[in-house]
């Protein structure tokens, strides 16, 4: 078997005027960088967490923000190499069991596998197997809820109460993922709050994290924070605890952002600030720690022998003005330095590949049992 190379990216979210804007007056591919639709093509596929809906569904859920695009982000996530995305998050619903059939239905006809959510032909807690040429790629998905959250019935959520029987149920999905051909598994995970104080993850969900590393799974890879986390291994199976925002406009929307900010004043640290900018993005987040608009692509490769590297390679991207690019040389030496301080056990080192673009290296310095 020759080495099969994931990109794992963060969050997806194209919804809205803005976008739509952009995609009328550029094309949905142009929503990635040339440059940077270069690089991913250079992988086998992208995974990534998609937060929104493809529908035309009315809203059933209650909340702030409902977040859909048209058939043109598939063609966005396509742009980008995308082949898999998680469904399992907080905005799949948005629009109800319609919007998400609807979503997944779009994505299939667009070519892109999805998890984490019961579709017409497979259930939320079923492994999307990718077919790529020589080996299969086998993705499960769910998201980690408070016990006092209703349980999302059409998504697959795992709460405190129910974790222990959800492992069960997960070490038996990654068994038949394996019956079912798949090479390699990867654990994909929606956390819910962004911009978690000191880095940090909830108690319960860690633990529960670290099982499911020991689950059989080759991956585990977290999203929804929003802003990069830290990197371990957990013997041979790395956990990406977080690899920011692939692309949205979260920092670029100013009326969207004022008026969460307003309505959850204690949601953000006190230290960030929104600040009007000119041009099509009408604000940014500014912030010393918490980075919205500069997030990772993480290169897992899979050997010949069927074994996940244990050297990671990182891509720092950057979103700018509604479009996603190869981070600058200060955007990723931040991200550098952020995966230093939140990743102890790992060595980090920031190179250059031959056309300039940035890599960070992760690599562990000492396995944890």
């Amino acid at each position: 078997m020759k080495p099969i190379t994931l990109g794992l990216a963060g969050d997806i979210m194209l919804a809205g005027e803005l976008f739509e804007r952009e995609i009328a007056a550029h094309g949905p591919e142009q929503l990635f960088d040339s440059e940077l639709r270069e690089r991913l093509a250079t992988l086998d596929l992208v995974h990534a967490d998609f937060e929104m809906c493809i529908t035309a569904a009315p809203i059933e859920q209650a909340k702030m923000f409902h977040f859909r695009g048209g058939n043109e982000c598939v063609q966005a996530l396509s742009a980008a190499r995308v082949r898999h995305v998680s469904l399992a998050n907080n905005h799949t619903l948005d629009f109800g069991a319609a919007g998400l059939q609807d979503t997944i239905a779009a994505l299939t006809t667009g070519g892109i596998a999805c998890s984490g959510a019961t579709g017409r032909a497979h259930s939320a807690r079923e492994a999307a197997v990718v077919e790529l040429k020589g080996a299969r790629v086998g993705f499960l998905s769910a998201m980690f809820v408070p016990d006092d959250r209703a349980p999302e019935l059409p998504l697959w959520t795992i709460s405190p109460s129910r974790a222990i029987e959800e492992l069960a149920a997960l070490r038996g999905n990654v068994r038949a993922a394996r019956a079912k051909g798949s090479d390699i598994v990867v654990f994909a995970g929606h956390l819910l709050g962004d911009f978690l104080p000191d880095w940090r993850v909830a108690p319960w969900v860690r633990e529960l994290v670290h099982e499911i590393a020991g689950s059989g799974v080759d991956v585990v890879h977290l999203h929804g924070v929003h802003h990069i986390l830290g990197i371990e291994f957990h013997g041979r199976t790395p956990i990406l605890w977080g690899c920011g925002t692939l692309l949205d406009d979260y920092g670029d929307n100013l009326e969207r952002i004022s008026s969460y900010q307003r309505a959850f004043p204690d949601f953000f640290p006190p230290e960030l600030r929104v600040v009007e900018v000119r041009g099509q993005a009408k604000a940014t987040i500014d912030h010393p720690n918490y980075r919205n608009g500069i997030g990772l692509v993480a290169k897992v490769t899979l050997d010949p022998s069927g074994k996940v590297s244990p050297a990671l390679e990182l891509w720092p991207v950057m979103r700018q003005a509604l479009r996603a690019s190869s981070a600058s040389a200060e955007a990723a030496s931040w991200a550098a330095s952020t995966l230093a301080r939140t990743s102890p056990a790992l060595a980090i080192e920031l190179t250059k590949n031959e056309t300039g673009a940035a890599i960070i290296s992760a690599r562990a310095q000492r396995a944890r049992a």
